[in-house]
């Protein structure tokens, strides 16, 4: 059997050939033959007539770097081994707790509102400029407001400390011993 007689059932000559080269009954009417010298696409707007088609816009690029390129996104755990390796939340400055968490949220690790949390401490105010190049246990400071807030019974409180703990505590743990 050659190849071609797969074709003759959908081929637009006017014949009447079914699946399996018998004549009789067409297996494709005529409105719905696939015309070889259109596109599917031609030819479904040919079949209607006098509608006109809107055609789709086309679809955005991919990315800045075109097709050739696929992008690589690391996962949580790699986000944190790799912040982890770069900065000690026990020993923190300001502008370094700024480049880490603005790293964390490129890494899709935490939210804007997480890094507004960690930006502005415990108090909710952000950190005195005369303290930016100073490093501070960052741990211990949210431990002690926790301590505050489980004594005040803030539930705000309590619930901002342990969301910063858990920030810090995962970087904390995810350090490796020098």
């Amino acid at each position: 059997m050659k190849i071609t007689s797969f074709l003759e059932p959908i081929r637009d000559d006017g014949s009447s050939t079914t699946l399996f080269g018998e004549t009789g009954t067409p297996l494709l009417g005529h409105s719905r033959r696939i015309k070889r010298s259109m596109g599917p696409g031609k030819a479904r707007a040919a079949g209607k007539a006098g509608r006109l088609q809107d055609r789709l816009p086309d679809p955005p690029p991919r990315g800045p770097f075109g097709d050739d390129f696929d992008r690589v996104t690391p996962s949580l755990e790699a986000t944190y081994l790799m912040i982890g390796d770069r900065y000690d939340p026990r020993s923190l400055a300001l502008h370094d707790m700024i480049d880490m968490t603005d790293m964390l949220v490129a890494g899709h690790v935490i939210t804007r509102s997480d890094q507004a949390l960690l930006l502005r401490g415990p108090t909710g105010r952000g950190y005195s400029m005369t303290t930016v190049t100073q490093p501070i246990n960052r741990i211990a400071e949210w431990q002690d407001y926790l301590a505050q807030g489980v004594a005040r019974s803030d539930l705000n409180a309590v619930s901002r400390a342990t969301r910063a703990l858990g920030i810090f505590g995962r970087v904390a743990a995810t350090r490796l011993p020098k």
